[in-house]
């Protein structure tokens, strides 16, 4: 009786092709070479892009948008307002966000320029008190503002709003002639 050997389908049978981890790792690699030239390019691009990010936003006037608000309280327990702007056609600072922020001191002063800032800005307060259910309407606005340094301290300025159905002297001038169509004799 002949012996025939046992065969071992696994190690009989053809390999299959696929690669380990490891192979499959070192070819991805190999791949991915041929674009390190571009790669280079874009980081360095990236990392400029970055550190501008990082420096603060120049002083100038600027066109931002506002993208919210907010009513809340420091840590003093005094009411604050926020308003987060996006800077708009700002060439390498478009996109950058700046925070206006107010504290309302309890004088008369500070109570004037806030209302005075916020009036600017498109929003007509008669009782400081609305402006916990109204700030919001600021949402989305866009205002022509100013960001200055003083001392260690960036300000930002509301110079008007740039929205033509919210500006003031539309605002003004629609009440002129609502008031002047009234007197008119019938």
């Amino acid at each position: 009786m002949s012996q025939q050997p046992i065969q071992n389908s696994q190690q009989d049978a053809p390999k299959n092709e696929i690669p380990s981890a490891a192979e499959d790792k070192n070819k991805m690699r190999e791949e991915l070479k041929t674009f390190d030239t571009i790669g280079e390019e874009v980081a360095h691009k990236l990392d400029q892009e970055e550190g501008l990010r990082r420096l603060p936003v120049p002083d100038g006037e600027y066109t931002a948008r506002v993208e919210r608000t907010q009513v809340d309280r420091n840590r003093n327990n005094e009411v604050t307002l926020a308003v987060v702007l996006i800077l708009e056609d700002a060439g390498e600072q478009s996109g950058r966000r700046v925070w206006y922020n107010r504290t309302i001191k309890p004088n008369r002063e500070s109570i004037e320029n806030t209302m005075r800032d916020l009036r600017r800005a498109g929003l007509r307060l008669k009782l400081m008190s609305e402006v916990v259910d109204r700030l919001d309407e600021l949402a989305g606005a866009h205002l022509a503002i100013r960001i200055e340094a003083k001392n260690e301290y960036r300000n930002v300025y509301l110079n008007r709003r740039l929205d033509p159905q919210n500006d003031d002297e539309t605002i003004f001038a629609e009440r002129e002639i609502k008031d002047a169509a009234e007197t008119l004799p019938v």
